[in-house]
């Protein structure tokens, strides 16, 4: 059986893969290559920027996919900049002071998504928000340093 692998016809539906010949989809969101530098009990800002002309930046949603205890997003918003060359969103995340502690190291892997409203039409004039997911990002390090002391 082993011998005639690649002969065998395999029905589409139950393939897993599909080799195309085509370039797979570049990644929609990068952050910056440098590990995001936490302050205990404070939130940091990282820029992203996008790739593609789609999604627009007020569409984008990030969240955090299985984050270690004690660090979350706060928030995502567009990025402010007036060049069209430099679109994409800051998020917004926070290191917990009662849940990390100084010296922690690691990766956060974020999950984008789209999110938007279609413009009503007649056959839906009260078109429902949706939400489509771009899939994991690359992962990002991260690590946690002792917060400043204050006199």
């Amino acid at each position: 059986m082993q011998a005639f692998l690649w002969l065998q016809i395999v029905p589409a539906e139950q393939w897993t893969i599909v080799v195309t010949g085509r370039p797979g989809p570049t990644i929609p969101l990068e952050f910056p290559a440098e590990p995001i530098k936490f302050k205990l009990g404070e939130s940091v800002k990282v820029d992203a920027s996008l790739t593609g002309k789609i999604p627009l930046p007020d569409e984008v949603v990030v969240e955090l996919h299985t984050p270690p205890k004690g660090i979350s997003v706060v928030e995502v918003k567009p990025k402010e900049s007036a060049s069209e060359k430099d679109r994409g969103v800051t998020v917004e995340l926070l290191a917990d002071a009662d849940l990390v502690r100084p010296g922690m190291k690691g990766n956060l892997i974020f999950e984008m998504y789209r999110q938007w409203t279609p413009a009503p039409t007649e056959k839906t004039p009260k078109p429902r928000e949706r939400r489509m997911s771009y899939g994991h990002l690359k992962a990002v390090p991260f690590e946690v340093e002792e917060s400043r002391k204050r006199r």
